[in-house]
């Protein structure tokens, strides 16, 4: 009431600015929250981007070597074929 007779306001106008107030701060205060979360998420999202790439990458490597050990297999159970019926 003081208040509002020293702005020459009334008290509804007063108490409505007080509200529009705390309603602005609280909405200031959600968007610096969203900021600092979205920041978050993009980083395990670049984290979890670069994971991906080296699973797959030493999926490939496993794959590559695989194929090499078989491939060597193959070729030494050839050969051993080959040798025993020369004999």
């Amino acid at each position: 009431m003081k208040l509002s007779r020293e702005l020459g306001l009334q008290p509804r106008q007063i108490a409505v600015w007080f509200q529009n107030r705390r309603t602005r701060w609280k909405t200031k205060q959600l968007e610096q929250l969203y900021d600092v979360l979205k920041h978050q998420y993009d980083v395990v999202s670049n984290e979890k981007q670069k994971l991906q790439e080296e699973v797959e990458q030493r999926y490939r490597q496993y794959h590559n070597q695989m194929k090499i050990v078989i491939s060597s297999s193959f070729e030494q159970s050839a050969f051993l074929q080959v040798e025993s019926k020369q004999m």
